[in-house]
């Protein structure tokens, strides 16, 4: 783990184990990542033995397709992409990374799979903004392997971000580091904070639609879980989700497929 002093420079000593924690890929991403790349292989030889002909051209497609996968997906679960958060600094990025102490931390936001957060300063024209890889199925501690969701992740860096003293960041960090709580609670259980909490994100995946909707409930219904917090009807709710993550992985076989076969068609 990097030392970064009060200015947010590298150093080579290394911060204590339970004052930081480093977010990385979760196993559930590079399950994804081995899956989908072992369908685009499969995907390859079935159209090579449909249309032998332009078994050359077909090849070459999927081959680029998969390769451009793999790569994209190795930088989103390289150590370069790691989130890291000490009681001073929070480090992220892909290919170059950023740190931003905390006093210079602005806002923080999601975007497309991502979460961003930009460094405002005062004596600048612009802000400098950080984006790291972060999607639905979120990312794991390196210390414990605790599963967090993107929203949670925000939360911790907006708490961090908000702490007034470098001495609670530090009991914020100890904190978090904790595993999830085994037992959940029901939402007439809650504290008043938590409970309007829960609310706003139940209605809001209530009115969902469109192409990120069954992503989003999954990371709420993630968040839950990490929070302690029962999920209304969760079986039926996750079962749903599951079910539509099937449709939506046959709809991109369909497509992959019809657009190899047209591709073959157009160079045969």
């Amino acid at each position: 783990m990097v030392f970064y002093d009060s200015a947010g420079n590298h150093g080579t000593m290394k911060a204590p184990s339970r004052e930081s924690i480093v977010l990385k890929a979760g196993r559930q991403k590079k399950i994804w990542l081995m899956g989908v790349s072992a369908l685009f292989v499969v995907l390859g030889f079935l159209m090579i033995l449909a249309f032998p002909d332009n078994a050359v051209k077909t090849a070459m497609f999927f081959g680029l397709m998969t390769v451009v996968f793999i790569v994209g997906g190795l930088v989103d679960t390289s150590k370069g992409a790691r989130i890291a958060l000490t009681s001073r600094a929070i480090s992220g990025g892909t290919l170059r990374r950023k740190t931003i102490p905390w006093d210079k931390l602005g806002e923080v936001w999601t975007g497309d799979e991502t979460i961003e957060w930009e460094r405002s300063e005062s004596g600048r024209s612009k802000a400098i903004s950080c984006q790291t890889p972060y999607g639905p199925l979120g990312r794991e501690c390196l210390h414990n392997d605790r599963q967090v969701s993107r929203q949670m992740a925000i939360d911790w860096i907006k708490a961090l971000r908000d702490a007034p003293s470098e001495t609670e960041r530090k009991a914020l960090i100890r904190k978090f580091r904790r595993n999830p709580p085994k037992t959940l609670r029901p939402l007439a259980k809650l504290d008043p904070v938590e409970r309007a909490k829960a609310k706003e994100l139940l209605e809001e995946i209530k009115h969902l639609r469109g192409e990120y909707a069954l992503d989003r409930k999954l990371e709420v219904l993630q968040y839950f879980k990490e929070k302690g917090w029962a999920f209304p009807a969760q079986g039926r709710r996750t079962t749903k989700v599951i079910f539509g993550y099937c449709i939506l992985i046959g709809v991109a076989i369909f497509w992959i497929f019809f657009f190899g076969l047209l591709i073959s068609m157009a160079f045969g």
